[in-house]
């Protein structure tokens, strides 16, 4: 851990390497193999999130944006994008919340209760380089180094995914005509709507027009607020394809603050492309 005069001599702008026990390490890894098996199975996780599950990647979502952005570009249709950055969002879990989640996806009582129990009121030491300091009880919040926690978080994010993506007035909505028999001359068009991508904490909201993202923006920040967790505008990006609106209209307002687009051949770094 380190810190430097260019962040301000300021601890919000760090994030300290958590040590867990090996033997914790080991039965977490053991029940989180048996829980993922199940759901996954099952598909008891409806949100387009590409975490937590054996399998995913970031090859999905980097694809399915790729095509959106593309589609948009040769159709001139007008869309919408808004990659957000959260502050911190595995520290902001609310427990209470994320009671709620599992018992919304029916896990069993004692198997939440072992993982409620696994963060609730932990004792933390730091190290210095005059020794150990006394325990601190640590808030709310799951540890992002736990080998638990990418699924929990996906558990706990999921029912906000979830109601954007069921939701029939948001998303953009991609056309493909093809030709499913090739002895026939008959063609069908096909179509898919797609709200949001995320993996894990990094969530890009999707639109074809600036009022559906706006009502996209209202209903993740109800959740947000609900469960104390912070966006960061700053960070967060919002990019716009042939736009209807003019330009004094192009910008979105998140939290307080308003986000103008990137200009053109600014470049945005989305999951490491």
């Amino acid at each position: 851990m380190g810190i430097n005069a260019q962040q301000g001599y300021d601890l919000s702008n760090i994030r300290p390497i958590a040590l867990l026990e090996t033997f914790r390490k080991c039965v977490t890894k053991v029940f989180i193999t048996r829980l993922e098996k199940i759901i996954r199975e099952n598909n008891l996780l409806e949100g387009p999130n590409y975490a937590g599950l054996r399998g995913d990647s970031t090859e999905n979502p980097i694809h399915v944006l790729s095509m959106i952005i593309e589609e948009a570009k040769e159709k001139n249709k007008e869309l919408w994008l808004i990659l957000q950055d959260m502050r911190k969002a595995f520290d902001s879990v609310s427990l209470d919340s994320l009671r709620l989640a599992l018992q919304r996806i029916k896990v069993p009582a004692l198997s939440q209760k072992f993982i409620l129990e696994l963060f609730d009121k932990r004792q933390t030491k730091i190290i210095t380089a005059l020794g150990l300091t006394e325990a601190i009880t640590a808030g709310d919040g799951i540890e992002q180094g736990e080998v638990i926690s990418p699924l929990i978080w996906r558990i706990f994010y999921d029912p906000l995914l979830t109601r954007i993506k069921k939701d029939p007035s948001l998303g953009y909505e991609i056309e493909v005509t093809w030709q499913p028999r090739l002895e026939e001359k008959t063609k069908e068009i096909q179509k898919v709507r797609q709200a949001v991508v995320a993996f894990a904490d990094d969530t890009t909201w999707i639109a074809k027009t600036k009022e559906q993202i706006e009502k996209t923006i209202k209903i993740a920040e109800e959740f947000f607020s609900f469960n104390d967790i912070q966006i960061n505008p700053t960070k967060s990006k919002l990019i716009i394809l042939n736009s209807k609106e003019s330009i004094k209209d192009q910008k979105i307002l998140v939290g307080r603050q308003e986000i103008y687009p990137t200009k053109e051949k600014e470049l945005v770094r989305f999951l490491g492309i």
